[in-house]
C-alpha cells in the first residue's frame, strides 16, 4: 500500500502566518521532525501548536499524520474526521483529506469505508495513481473477505487505452459490491441503527 499522507509543509505561508507566531513556529518544528520520521517529536510539536490554535484544520491534519506515523490509527482517524472538507478555508485539499481518511480506515481494516473515501478522492483528483492503486488493493481485500475473485487489473501494455475503458472492469466490480451491500442491508433491518444521513 502506498504510504502517502498529505502533511501540509507550506501551509503557514499560505495562511499568512507570521514566522514569529508560536503556533506557526511549533508547526514548522513538527514538520521538520515529521520529515525526519521522528513522529513522536512531531506529534508533540503539533499538539503544542494546537494548544494555541485548536480549531486549525492544518494542525488537525498534521497531528493526524503524526499519529498515523506512530501507527495509532484510531486516534489518527478521530483527528482526520474533525476536518470539514466542505469548508473553503479547510486544509488539506478535500482530495488529500479523503485519501488520508481512506488510508487510515484501510489500516483499521474498515475496507468498505476506505473504499468510499478512495472513490471520493478520485472523484476530486482522477489522476492520483496512489489512490488508484490503494483502491484496487482495497477491492482485493473486500473480494477476499467475500470469497470472490478480485477484478482484473488494468492492462499495463496499453498506455494509450482510454482511462474509462482501462478501469471499466474495476468500476463494474465496485458497482456489484455496492449492490451486494445494499441487498444485505435490506435483508437485515436494524431497529437500533440511527439514520446517519447519506453514506456517499
Amino acid at each position: 500500500m502506498a504510504k502517502k499522507l498529505a502533511v501540509l509543509m507550506a501551509i503557514p505561508l499560505l495562511l499568512f502566518w507570521h514566522w514569529f507566531e508560536p503556533a506557526a513556529r511549533k508547526n514548522n518544528q513538527g514538520i521538520e521532525a515529521y520529515r525526519g520520521q521522528r513522529f513522536q517529536e512531531a506529534l508533540n510539536f503539533f499538539l503544542s501548536a494546537k494548544g494555541n490554535k485548536p480549531a486549525s484544520p492544518v494542525l488537525k491534519n498534521n497531528t493526524a499524520a503524526a499519529l498515523y506515523g506512530l501507527k495509532k490509527f484510531s486516534a489518527a482517524l478521530k483527528e482526520f474526521s474533525q476536518i470539514d472538507p466542505q469548508k473553503k478555508s479547510a486544509a488539506p485539499a478535500a482530495a488529500d483529506l479523503h485519501y488520508n481518511l481512506a488510508n487510515t480506515l484501510f489500516r483499521l481494516q474498515e475496507y468498505d469505508q476506505a473504499l468510499r473515501h478512495y472513490r471520493q478522492s478520485l472523484l476530486l483528483r482522477s489522476d492520483d495513481i496512489d489512490a488508484k492503486k490503494n483502491l484496487e488493493l482495497t477491492l482485493k481485500k473486500l473480494a477476499a473477505r467475500q470469497n470472490r475473485p478480485p477484478p482484473p487489473p488494468p492492462d499495463p501494455q496499453s498506455p494509450n487505452q482510454d482511462r474509462t475503458q482501462q478501469y471499466s472492469s474495476l468500476l463494474r466490480f465496485m458497482n456489484q459490491n455496492d449492490q451486494l451491500l445494499l441487498q444485505k442491508r435490506q435483508r437485515k433491518p436494524d431497529s437500533n441503527r440511527r439514520h446517519q444521513g447519506k453514506d456517499w
